[in-house]
């Protein structure tokens, strides 16, 4: 799995998690700085949980990484998705989201402290001519066959890509069902909940998803990651 792919699938597993499960990681990971504005504090608990921290710049504050970025010459004006994505509601920069996806005019950013669900981890949608993205930083090796390299899981498999896996589709659980248990073992629990995604998004029309077989290929962590 590249560093884009381990990025990208620790942010989505992310999504939900409110402002206090962010910061009982940060403190696991002994970070210091905390100062409540945690955007920048989710990128960097990310980073860590993704193996990351050498990487991308661990920090409290998103004018500080945004400048520290451009510094080293790694900003840019067209994003991928694994990118940073700095925005500047007032004169300066003041937020910081990570890009899970890039579809034409459209990017999809997972993000904490915006509103209006500013008590947790939230996916939402921009228009890449909105006025408030400042630019973007690419601190990771840029990779287009994110999805291809993914690795088939299926029952039997077992390791952190199953528990990202099982991360994943508890973030798009039907409300009421019991969340997985992310223990990283891909057994008859996990193959029946990923067989049941793989039905209401077939039904849905998903653009990936053409059978349902309980196995975790390129189309379903397209369709996972990317819708």
């Amino acid at each position: 799995m590249t560093q884009r792919e381990k990025f990208i699938v620790t942010a989505y597993s992310m999504i939900g998690k409110t402002k206090q499960e962010i910061k009982d990681l940060w403190d696991r990971f002994g970070l210091t700085g905390w100062d409540g504005e945690w955007c920048s504090e989710f990128v960097s608990v990310c980073a860590c949980a993704a193996g990351l921290s050498e990487d991308i710049i661990i920090g409290s504050y998103s004018r500080t990484m945004w400048d520290k970025y451009k510094s080293k010459g790694e900003t840019s004006g067209v994003p991928e998705a694994g990118d940073l994505v700095f925005f500047a509601y007032g004169s300066n920069v003041d937020h910081v989201g990570i890009v899970a996806k890039v579809d034409g005019l459209n990017i999809t950013v997972i993000e904490a402290n915006i509103y209006p669900n500013k008590s947790m981890v939230t996916k939402n949608t921009y228009k890449r001519t909105t006025s408030c993205i400042f630019g973007y930083a690419c601190p990771l090796e840029r990779d287009d066959e994110i999805m291809t390299k993914l690795p088939t899981l299926k029952k039997g498999s077992e390791g952190n890509e199953v528990k990202n896996l099982q991360a994943l589709l508890n973030v798009y659980m039907t409300k009421g069902v019991s969340p997985l248990k992310v223990d990283g073992k891909f057994g008859v629990v996990t193959q029946a909940r990923l067989k049941a995604y793989q039905t209401a998004r077939k039904a849905q029309k998903s653009a990936y998803i053409k059978t349902a077989d309980g196995i975790c290929g390129a189309e379903t962590w397209s369709d996972l990651l990317l819708s």
